[in-house]
Protein backbone atom coordinates (compact mmCIF):
# COMPACT_ATOMS: atom_id res chain seq x y z
CA UNK A 1 0.00 0.00 0.00
CA UNK A 2 2.97 2.06 0.28
CA UNK A 3 3.98 1.80 -3.29
CA UNK A 4 0.90 2.66 -6.51
CA UNK A 5 0.29 -0.01 -8.71
CA UNK A 6 2.00 2.14 -11.86
CA UNK A 7 5.31 2.58 -9.74
CA UNK A 8 5.31 -1.16 -9.29
CA UNK A 9 4.39 -1.80 -12.68
CA UNK A 10 7.67 0.65 -13.38
CA UNK A 11 10.12 -0.86 -11.60
CA UNK A 12 9.26 -4.46 -11.85
CA UNK A 13 9.24 -3.42 -16.08
CA UNK A 14 13.14 -1.75 -15.37
CA UNK A 15 14.28 -4.83 -13.54
CA UNK A 16 13.28 -6.57 -16.20
CA UNK A 17 15.16 -4.21 -19.01
CA UNK A 18 18.20 -4.82 -16.45
CA UNK A 19 18.23 -7.97 -16.45
CA UNK A 20 17.86 -8.52 -12.73
CA UNK A 21 14.57 -10.62 -12.93
CA UNK A 22 12.39 -12.20 -15.08
CA UNK A 23 9.25 -11.02 -15.87
CA UNK A 24 6.19 -11.00 -18.37
CA UNK A 25 4.77 -8.14 -19.61
CA UNK A 26 1.76 -8.24 -21.77
CA UNK A 27 1.23 -4.35 -23.08
CA UNK A 28 -2.37 -2.92 -24.57
CA UNK A 29 -2.24 0.89 -26.19
CA UNK A 30 1.38 1.18 -25.29
CA UNK A 31 0.44 0.36 -21.66
CA UNK A 32 1.15 -2.56 -19.29
CA UNK A 33 -1.83 -4.25 -18.59
CA UNK A 34 -0.58 -7.94 -16.66
CA UNK A 35 3.12 -7.74 -15.10
CA UNK A 36 3.87 -10.56 -13.67
CA UNK A 37 7.51 -11.46 -11.79
CA UNK A 38 8.63 -14.89 -12.55
CA UNK A 39 12.29 -15.45 -10.71
CA UNK A 40 15.65 -13.65 -10.42
CA UNK A 41 18.08 -14.01 -13.07
CA UNK A 42 22.17 -14.60 -12.17
CA UNK A 43 22.40 -10.96 -11.76
CA UNK A 44 19.75 -10.37 -9.59
CA UNK A 45 20.90 -13.36 -7.34
CA UNK A 46 24.21 -11.66 -7.56
CA UNK A 47 23.53 -8.46 -6.69
CA UNK A 48 21.57 -9.46 -3.33
CA UNK A 49 24.80 -11.84 -3.00
CA UNK A 50 26.83 -9.06 -2.71
CA UNK A 51 24.78 -6.73 -0.49
CA UNK A 52 23.81 -9.69 2.04
CA UNK A 53 26.44 -8.64 4.60
CA UNK A 54 25.38 -4.81 6.18
CA UNK A 55 28.91 -3.83 6.15
CA UNK A 56 29.17 -4.26 2.84
CA UNK A 57 25.30 -2.74 2.02
CA UNK A 58 26.49 0.48 4.33
CA UNK A 59 29.73 1.22 2.66
CA UNK A 60 27.90 0.59 -0.60
CA UNK A 61 25.31 3.52 0.53
CA UNK A 62 27.76 5.20 1.77
CA UNK A 63 29.90 5.32 -1.81
CA UNK A 64 26.86 6.08 -3.32
CA UNK A 65 25.51 8.61 -1.02
CA UNK A 66 27.95 11.00 -2.39
CA UNK A 67 27.10 11.39 -5.67
CA UNK A 68 22.94 11.63 -4.60
CA UNK A 69 21.29 8.98 -6.81
CA UNK A 70 22.82 6.11 -8.50
CA UNK A 71 21.50 3.35 -10.84
CA UNK A 72 20.87 -0.20 -9.72
CA UNK A 73 23.14 -0.89 -11.68
CA UNK A 74 25.95 1.27 -10.20
CA UNK A 75 25.21 0.29 -7.06
CA UNK A 76 25.82 -3.29 -8.14
CA UNK A 77 29.46 -2.14 -9.29
CA UNK A 78 29.79 -0.54 -6.15
CA UNK A 79 28.93 -3.53 -3.72
CA UNK A 80 31.23 -5.31 -6.28
CA UNK A 81 34.12 -2.79 -5.83
CA UNK A 82 33.47 -2.66 -1.94
CA UNK A 83 33.74 -6.79 -1.77
CA UNK A 84 37.24 -6.38 -3.84
CA UNK A 85 38.33 -3.87 -1.73
CA UNK A 86 37.75 -5.93 1.94
CA UNK A 87 39.26 -8.68 0.18
CA UNK A 88 42.69 -6.76 -0.82
CA UNK A 89 42.04 -7.50 -4.55
CA UNK A 90 43.53 -4.87 -6.82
Amino acid sequence: SKFSKEEIEYTIIRLEEAGFIIATIDWVNARPFYVSVGSLTWKGHEFLDNVRDSKVWSETKEVASKVGSVSLSMLATIASSVITKSLGIN
